[in-house]
């Protein structure tokens, strides 16, 4: 399966590279289209066999456009190849993504188109990470790809965001792992003064990294600044997608696990399952067949696999928490907060310490210990 990332500085301008594209990709995630909303619907004409979502990033009910439009992101996928798609929903015009599936092997695909890397634009870039985090963890897909141009180049602020949240996600930067930071690579060329930088990049799960092939930059599509980022992926080797719908509700979110869940998960299930006592009952009759006719038996059967499900349940769910992340959400478990460790972690140990200290002088209502409890929370 091919996936090509490209921001095409107005999709009217580069409509027939992006057509020419869509010969060799399965699905196209396309940046800065420049459309307005009622032209969304040029994406249709790109190519007939292609399914197409997009997204205008300009406002029309704030009156006459002043200057050329701007942003705007898109999404295309070959409808041959896939047997269902679907939209997931998501309120940032900077991000869209969909769910393909493919003999029930199913991936996550969005497209990010990310503010520039500046000071001021911190905020707004964490926020997409932060997006991009909420729809993978509710949409309960393990291979997840995110293509797009991030405005990330190597050795810059927002590169570190990009590779500290991949870190945080346990996720990979396909393009840069396939092709080397090192490698000279760049995805764009600045009309203006003829710098060239790395901005364009591929983010995948570690379920869908298995699947990675190959990443190239082609170098002779000339239609815009940047050049279109293109992906290889064998879909063959996606973990299967299961459906049991006569099972029961199941909330244990199962899928990969890092080498300290497995641990956690081994000593969980080890410490549940030997307070199991095996019913003496079955001890009479194990090596024999069994001759009680009021199904008492069977009950007790019943009762023991269920307790040993149990087990292996509750294990599960705690294993899946196990991580450095552990910020409790309301009513939602635990999550990762993207930028926390970063950016607010050591305030808020210092915030704590301040405020344990107050609370062990019998937390005074003025004085110096106070003053620092109170600038302390302020900080954090």
């Amino acid at each position: 399966m091919t996936f090509i990332s490209y921001n095409c500085k107005s999709l009217k301008r580069s409509m027939d590279c992006v057509r020419s594209l869509s010969l060799q990709a399965d699905v196209i995630a396309l940046q800065e289209t420049w459309l307005l909303p009622h032209e969304i619907t040029e994406l249709g004409k790109i190519n007939k066999n292609f399914g197409y979502f997009g997204k205008s990033a300009i406002d029309t009910t704030k009156g006459v456009l002043r200057g050329r439009p701007y942003g705007g992101v898109a999404l295309l996928w070959d409808n041959s190849k896939f047997n269902s798609v679907s939209l997931i929903s998501c309120n940032n015009d900077r991000i869209i993504a969909i769910k393909i599936c493919s003999s029930d092997r199913c991936m996550l695909v969005c497209c990010v188109y990310m503010p520039v890397d500046s000071s001021d634009n911190l905020l707004d870039y964490v926020n997409c990470l932060s997006e991009i985090a909420a729809i993978v963890e509710n949409s309960n897909v393990e291979s997840v790809v995110v293509l797009g141009d991030l405005n990330s180049h190597p050795g810059e602020p927002f590169f570190n965001e990009m590779t500290s949240f991949c870190s945080d996600q346990g996720w990979l930067c396909a393009d840069v792992e396939m092709l080397g930071i090192d490698s000279g690579t760049y995805t764009y060329v600045s009309e203006a003064h003829g710098s060239r930088r790395w901005l364009d990049h591929c983010l995948v799960s570690e379920a869908a990294w298995k699947s990675i092939t190959s990443a190239k930059v082609l170098y002779d599509v000339y239609w815009s600044d940047h050049f279109p980022l293109e992906i290889q992926c064998d879909i063959a080797t996606v973990r299967l997608k299961l459906d049991s719908p006569c099972a029961p509700l199941n909330k244990v979110v199962w899928g990969d696990r890092d080498q300290i869940q497995i641990e956690a998960y081994n000593k969980s299930c080890n410490e549940m399952l030997k307070q199991i006592e095996f019913p003496q009952e079955l001890s009479q009759c194990c090596d024999n067949l069994c001759d009680n006719v009021s199904l008492e038996h069977r009950a007790i059967i019943d009762n023991l696999y269920n307790s040993i499900v149990n087990c292996l349940t509750k294990a599960a769910s705690y294993s899946h928490k196990h991580s450095n992340c552990q910020l409790k959400r309301k009513g939602k478990g635990e999550r990762c907060v993207i930028g926390w460790n970063k950016h607010v972690r050591e305030a808020h140990w210092d915030a704590r310490q301040k405020f344990l200290n107050w609370v062990w002088y019998g937390k005074p209502r003025q004085g110096h210990i106070y003053e620092l409890m109170i600038a302390s929370r302020k900080t954090f």
